[in-house]
């Protein structure tokens, strides 16, 4: 069963019993599902857990040096397909293994297992964080699992499926990977104890479970996961793999672990190992960043901050805009404030960023047409500004007067009267027109005949 990780979501790709245990499947279901074009949507910018759970040694190579049965020379060139003549210690023992005429030994199982996972991920084009090699029961080999883990994961067995919830819970990527037997020498076989603030952790080989210093039980397998005051360690006492997730600090930190660890020889090597927390500072998230998530750029490094946004002008009390900032440190408790020349026409609301005009003050183009501020976003400890350019918009139609005046009705005939009308959305007022019923008395029913006529012609006036 092969099992991926992307962020907080996972799928099972596939689980198909046998009655053997072909490791090289998997494989090469792994290397299939890592280079389809519609799962590296899925896994692009992602970090990914890749878990390979076994529950026997891999029967791959119990019949290599058959010649005669199709299925098993498919499996052996499966497998050796990964590995090259430089993987061996002469071109003939590799072209020998490769057509099955001897058998490979533990260690060139070892290296033909490593070659197939490693090969197999990178020709996808894929970049896989770590990896979990998982096996159940007496019948796992952690030999072989250590060679399906490669240099990037870790190997553990557990007694049975029971546990496998528990395990996999643990597994959830951190921040720093590392490897405990790397600062020991070549010959580091397992890590007996570690001391983290004050309480030691004892690992049982025989047993292999994690107990501390006054016998308590907190894991039945080789891997454990700890509680230190600055974050969570999770440990394989086994391979001295391990991975830490800091908490939201206030201020740098710093974590120690005193590690002692066994030799091929039974020895015991004691090291030190100081991890450093960082308290990083929020990050505004801008138009321009790669990431709109954490506010990065696309290899996640912050970038500059600038916003910007429409006012209009002559309104009162209205929402400008809304800033947003990220905190990588976790914290829930980020605080907005506002500074800068222009600040005291603006406030911002602490919890939510949202820019808002102050009751009572009003913004003319005509007078400014853009304003500057400087938000600053904190979680208490440190700070990040971004620079935010208030644009005023024109708001408001020209101001039309009342229309007056008269017209004198001469004792001349009237042949046409014209009436024009300003019909733009600027005229906003209703226009009365009074025209005398009489102005002399011989042109009575004209003026009746020319009211009547604007009235059919523009119906919206008033007389």
């Amino acid at each position: 069963m092969a099992r991926f990780c992307r962020g907080h979501d996972a799928f099972i790709s596939g689980i198909h019993p046998y009655a053997s245990t072909p490791y090289n499947q998997a494989v090469d279901q792994i290397n299939k599902i890592l280079s389809d074009p519609e799962d590296d949507a899925l896994l692009s910018n992602t970090d990914t857990q890749l878990y390979f759970i076994s529950d026997g040694r891999p029967s791959d190579f119990t019949y290599w040096t058959n010649q005669t049965n199709v299925g098993e020379i498919q499996t052996r060139e499966n497998l050796i397909k990964w590995s090259t003549s430089d993987d061996f210690e002469s071109e003939q023992r590799y072209l020998d293994i490769v057509n099955g005429r001897v058998q490979p030994t533990s260690e060139e199982e070892g290296i033909i297992l490593q070659n197939a996972m490693e090969n197999g991920i990178s020709s996808s084009g894929q970049d896989v964080e770590n990896i979990w090699s998982v096996g159940i029961g007496n019948g796992a080999s952690l030999e072989h699992l250590e060679s399906i883990a490669t240099d990037k994961g870790s190997a553990i067995v557990v007694v049975d499926d029971s546990q496998i919830v528990d395990l996999l819970s643990k597994t959830v990527s951190g921040q720093l990977q590392g490897n405990l037997l790397d600062d020991n020498g070549g010959d580091a076989q397992w890590v007996d104890h570690i001391t983290i603030d004050g309480e030691i952790y004892y690992y049982n080989k025989v047993n292999g479970d994690v107990t501390t210093s006054d016998g308590a039980k907190i894991s039945d397998h080789s891997l454990a996961q700890i509680d230190t005051n600055h974050g969570k360690l999770t440990i394989n006492f086994e391979n001295g793999h391990y991975d830490y997730q800091a908490c939201n600090v206030v201020g740098h930190q710093q974590e120690k672990l005193d590690v002692t660890v066994i030799d091929a020889d039974g020895d015991t090597t004691n090291s030190e190992v100081t991890i450093d927390i960082r308290d990083r500072a929020p990050e505004f998230i801008s138009v321009g960043d790669a990431d709109k998530t954490h506010g990065t750029d696309a290899n996640g490094m912050p970038t500059e901050d600038t916003a910007s946004f429409d006012v209009a002008e002559q309104e009162v009390g209205v929402l400008v805009g809304q800033v947003e900032a990220f905190d990588p440190d976790g914290s829930d408790t980020i605080k907005y404030e506002l500074s800068g020349g222009d600040a005291d026409l603006f406030r911002v609301d602490s919890n939510s960023g949202e820019i808002w005009l102050k009751d009572g003050v009003k913004l003319d183009h005509s007078t400014q047409q853009t304003y500057q501020l400087e938000v600053s976003a904190s979680d208490g400890v440190d700070t990040d500004t971004t620079q935010v350019i208030l644009n005023v918009t024109e708001n408001h139609a020209p101001t039309s007067s009342p229309v007056q005046g008269f017209a004198q009705m001469e004792d001349l005939p009237i042949n046409k009267v014209t009436v024009v009308f300003d019909h733009s959305n600027s005229m906003t007022r209703t226009l009365t027109v009074k025209i005398p019923w009489v102005v002399r008395q011989p042109h009575r029913k004209l003026n009746r005949e020319l009211t009547k006529q604007l009235l059919r012609y523009i119906p919206w006036l008033k007389t």
